[in-house]
Parts: structure tokens; C-alpha cells; sequence
């Protein structure tokens, strides 16, 4: 419906502003070939090249790292441009985003423009690659065994049992030197190009890749997911006057990101906004999406969500799944499951960024925990345990479980990135992180803050990296663009909270358009929503910003066949 009848439509109001100034100096270091990808389906029209950039702009001399890349070429003449687009990580294949998706993007804009996708330094086909010293990622995994990094956080409740806090600070002492020897093992195996790795210089790669396809003169558009909307926050901010139609999607607080210590990944609001409370940029919404999951499982019934009983309303299904969690810690403190608490917390809390699965994930998953720890059948605790691994992995990859396979630059870089870009934190201590840790799950979210720091993610363990990028954008992220960007959150994200988005298009002000969607999953594309497809096909094709506190409510129901419309997490 956004196709050629709206591009008839619209076609009259095409503009992107043009930056009207003396010449700018390209930073292209191409040309840029390109070429049908080896591995393209009959009748794909998928191109590949790999582009050479400077590992640092400024000094050119020093070495270089080559980009791979992807595009889906716009059939139309005229067309609008290149959009680039990137979803995920840090560590996430924008190559690969494109095979998948990029085609249905390109439908948004009515084919209009070419839309490229890249592997960012160090990932995937890009190279040289992030290994940190590992040749496979179960030898990374098998490097932090038997310590919290690996095997996360046992907690009863939110933690407030005293022999759960004293557990987790004996292990305060070999988390520091597992973390001090992993940053020796990154210097040892990457030290020659680790620096000049980062969101950075990602941005600076965009821009020269833009100026060698479309003009260094010429506007660059952007859509960005995920950790792609901090890219997308930096490089609005970084060349304002180059800012043509920009989408950031599912937004990660990027200031936060940029400015503040990474174990308080916390936004401070200002004096009476949101009665001044500190609100964890993470993690805030993962208990709303899990309610909005047991509120539409009752709702819907056992005939449509078998995870529920007869009668059972959505605060008796939620305080069920609690009481999962605590049987599940009684059960393996005494030794009678292998199946843990964080084991129950991971499953759940990665099946929360995908709601279109919960019935088919989801409600399985504790179907089969119930079963398990009640004696009520022989579920096998392995494929329990397999399906925990695997969503943890995907939840590192930002994206949906059943697209693009992780790899060991994927989960390295979700480590490594955030402590490259980050300020340098002084004389935080681990004491410190652990101490936060425990703040987040005792009033952030009892039922998730012991998922965030743990499991693979590093989070918290930039305090010991002994690397800091060359170049890191710190601000400001208040910059006046040329041309206005759409900020774009849903309502129960449980890995980018809507205030995120809120707080990045209040502080560009009337350079931003900012649209909440009404629904749960992690970003927008995570229900489908005719109403936000409409605004964003708009806004490519226009430039036509969403109306001041437009509300899109999605387009489908979650349990079907008779399940009942989205509502409300309250």
C-alpha cells in the first residue's frame, strides 16, 4: 500500500535540502565496484565490494582496514540517493541486514533508494577482525567458565538475600583479573588496530562511503536499529549539515553511551521531569513487556496461551513466572536441577524482544520449566539449557533469533565497542559495578537485573579495558541539522526503553519528530504496525515528520487464532 500509488501521490513534495555552502573536501578513497554477491539467490539483484578506509582519518599513513559491503540498487530514475542502514550489536552484520531485510525497506521508500549495508570494522567479512586473542567462540566462553561473566548471577527474588550478596562479592576478586587478563589478551592479539576501532569511526566510514557513492556535496541518509541508533545519534550530530532523511528505531541512550561511565548506564533527567528518578537505559521496560506478556496470555486464555490456567489474570501469571524463577533457585541450591534462576531469567528475558513469538517460544519455554521443576514430566533440561544459549546469543546480536548466526566478533564486540567509545572512568573500582549491579535488580527490575551484567555481555567491564578509541564524539547531541531526523520508540521495548528515544528528539529539538508505537518487542519492527510503516514511508519519501505525539497502535494480535487485540501494559 506504500508503493507506487503513494510515490504518485508524494512525488510533487520531493526535497531533501542540499547543503548549499563552498564545495566540501571528499573524504572518498574509492572508487566503490560493485558486483553480484557470489552468494545470491537466482533472480537477487544483491550486489558486494569491499571498499578501503584510513584506520584513522587524520593520519592516513598509518594503515587501513577494508569495508565489506551490500546494496540493494533503487530501479527508479530518479532516485533519491544511497540510505544506509544498520541494525545491531555492537557486533552485528550489516551485510548480512541487508540480504534479509534491506528489500523491504526499499519497498518503505517506494524503491527510491539504494539501500547499502556494511560490516563495521572488525566484524564479520570486514577486516582486519576483532578476535581478541580467540580462535573460536567457544574458546572465548571456555576462557570465562566458572566465573559470573559466563555463568551470570544466582539470585532469590531481587536480590536481597544476604547469603546470595555475600556469594556474589566473594567473587569480586576473580572477576577483576579475569577482566584485566581478557583487556591483556584484546592489546596482545589486536593492539595494532584496536584503537582505531569504534562508533566514531564508524561515522567517519559512512561519510566517506557516501562521498564516494553520491557526493561529498550531497545529503546521507541513514536507518539506523538498535546500537545503529547510536550510530545514527553520532552522525547526525557530527555533520549536521549533512543530514538528509535519518530513522532511528528501538533508540539506545547514545549521551549516556558517549559521556558516562558504562556500569551506570543510567539517564539523570532534569529536575521535575519523571519526578527526577534515575531510570537504567537498558534495561527500565523488560518487567512492563513481561506483564504486557501475562496480561495478553490471560487474556487470551488457555485455549490460545497454554502457559495459562483456568481464571488466571495477568498479575496471578506474572506472580507464577516469579515463583518460577524462586523454585527454580530453591531447587539448584539444593541440588536437585541443573536449571538455575538465571537460567529461567535468560530464556525469558530473550524471548521478550520478539512478541509475534511468544507463543511459539515463549509459552513452550515455561511450559517446559513448570514441567521440569514440578516433577510433572521428562523434560530434558539440555535443550532447556541449548535454548537459554542460543537467545542469550541472539540478545547479543540485537536481532531476532532465527536471522543472522553469531559469531566471535559479535560477541566480542558487544565488550569492546562501548569500552572503546567510552570516557575514561578514573578510579572506578569493581566494587563500584557490583554495588550497581545490585541497586539495578533490587529497584530497576527484579526480574531481569541479574541478566544485563552477566551472561557473555561484558557490560560492565570497561572500568579494566586498558583501550580508549583515538577519536571518540562525546558532544554535543543538541547540533541544528539541516534536514529534521524521525525518532521512533515502542512503548514496552525491553532492551531501549521509549524515554531514550524521547530524551534524544528533546534535545535536537525541532531538528527531530519523535513517534511512540504501542506496542511490546524490541524496536518497532517487532509488531507490525501499519500506522508506523506509513509514517516512515512518508517521511522517506517527503521528509514529512509524524504529528506532535502521535501514538501508532500495531496491526495484530499475539496469540492467535482468537486472541484478543494488543492492550496496554499498565
Amino acid at each position: 500500500m506504500f508503493s507506487k500509488r503513494l510515490f504518485g501521490i508524494l512525488l510533487p513534495v520531493l526535497s531533501i535540502n542540499f547543503v548549499t555552502a563552498s564545495p566540501t573536501r571528499s573524504t572518498c578513497f574509492g572508487p566503490i565496484h560493485w558486483e553480484e554477491c557470489q552468494d545470491n539467490a537466482p533472480g537477487s539483484t544483491i550486489q558486494c565490494a569491499s571498499y578501503r578506509v584510513p584506520l584513522d582519518y587524520a593520519r592516513p599513513e598509518i594503515g587501513s582496514a577494508t569495508i565489506a559491503l551490500t546494496r540493494v540498487p533503487s530501479p527508479m530514475t530518479p532516485r533519491l540517493g544511497t540510505i544506509f542502514q544498520f541494525q545491531g550489536g555492537p557486533g552485528g552484520s550489516g551485510t548480512q541486514l541487508v540480504k534479509e531485510i534491506a528489500s523491504g525497506v526499499a519497498r518503505l521508500a517506494d524503491g527510491l533508494y539504494d539501500v547499502v549495508g556494511w560490516d563495521p570494522r572488525g566484524i564479520n567479512q570486514t577486516s582486519p577482525k576483532l578476535t581478541c586473542g580467540f580462535q573460536s567462540l567457544e574458546e572465548q566462553q571456555g576462557f570465562f567458565n566458572g566465573t559470573i561473566i559466563n555463568d551470570g548471577i544466582e539470585a532469590h527474588g531481587n536480590f536481597t538475600d544476604e547469603s546470595d550478596l555475600h556469594r556474589f562479592f566473594s567473587t569480586l576478586n576473580q572477576t577483576d583479573s579475569i577482566l584485566r587478563r581478557f583487556g591483556q589478551k584484546c592489546i596482545e592479539d589486536n593492539g595494532s588496530f584496536l584503537k582505531y576501532l569504534g562508533t566514531t569511526a564508524v561515522v567517519r566510514d559512512i561519510v566517506s562511503m557516501a562521498d564516494c557513492l553520491e557526493g561529498p556535496d550531497n545529503p546521507i541518509n541513514y536507518y539506523g536499529i538498535s546500537y545503529g541508533t547510536v550510530i545514527g545519534t553520532y552522525l547526525v550530530n557530527m555533520f549536521p549539515k549533512r543530514v538528509g532523511r535519518v530513522v532511528i528505531d528501538g533508540v539506545v541512550d547514545a549521551v549516556t553511551w558517549a559521556t558516562e561511565p558504562t556500569y551506570k548506564e543510567t539517564i539523570h533527567f532534569p529536575l521535575g521531569f519523571l519526578n527526577n528518578r534515575v531510570i537504567l537505559a537498558v534495561i527500565h521496560d523488560a518487567d512492563v513487556a513481561l506483564k504486557g506478556f501475562t496480561d495478553l496470555c490471560a487474556q487470551a486464555g488457555p485455549a490460545n496461551c497454554s502457559f495459562a490456567t483456568p481464571g488466571a489474570t495477568g498479575a496471578s501469571l506474572f506472580q507464577d513466572i516469579g515463583d518460577l524463577i524462586d523454585t527454580a533457585y530453591d531447587r539448584h541450591k539444593a541440588g536437585l536441577s541443573t536449571l538455575s534462576a538465571i537460567d529461567v531469567r535468560a530464556v525469558i528475558y530473550s524471548t521478550l524482544s520478539n512478541p509475534t513469538t511468544w507463543d511459539q517460544v515463549l509459552v513452550p519455554s515455561l511450559i517446559s520449566i513448570r514441567n521440569s521443576l514440578t516433577n510433572q514430566s521428562t523434560t530434558n533440561i539440555t535443550d532447556i539449557m541449548s535454548m537459554k544459549k542460543a537467545l542469550t546469543l541472539a540478545k547479543l546480536m540485537q536481532t531476532r533469533p532465527s536471522t543472522i548466526d553469531p559469531s566471535l566478533q559479535a560477541a566480542l564486540a558487544i565488550g569492546v565497542i562501548p569500552c572503546l567509545d567510552s570516557i575514561d572512568q578514573g578510579n572506578v573500582t569493581t566494587k563500584q559495578v557490583y554495588d550497581e549491579m545490585v541497586r539495578i535488580t533490587q529497584t530497576i527490575s527484579p526480574f531481569f537485573g541479574e541478566v544485563i551484567g552477566t551472561p557473555l555481555t561484558l557490560l560492565f567491564n570497561c572500568h579494566l579495558f586498558p583501550v580508549r578509541a583515538v577519536e571518540r564524539f562525546t558532544g554535543p547531541f543538541n547540533a541544528k541539522l539541516e534536514n529534521p531526523i524521525l525518532v521512533i520508540g515502542n512503548k514496552g521495548d525491553p532492551k531501549t526503553p521509549f524515554q531514550n528515544a524521547k530524551k534524544i528528539a528533546d534535545m535536537l529539538g525541532p531538528s527531530a519528530g519523535l513517534l511512540e508505537q504501542d506496542g511490546f518487542g524490541h524496536t518497532s519492527l517487532a509488531e507490525v504496525s501499519e500506522c508506523t510503516l506509513g509514517v516512515i514511508a512518508t517521511y522517506l519519501v517527503t521528509g514529512q515528520l509524524p504529528e506532535s505525539g502521535q501514538v501508532c497502535s500495531v496491526s495484530q494480535t499475539l496469540f492467535p487464532p482468537n486472541g484478543l487485540p494488543l492492550a496496554a501494559a499498565s
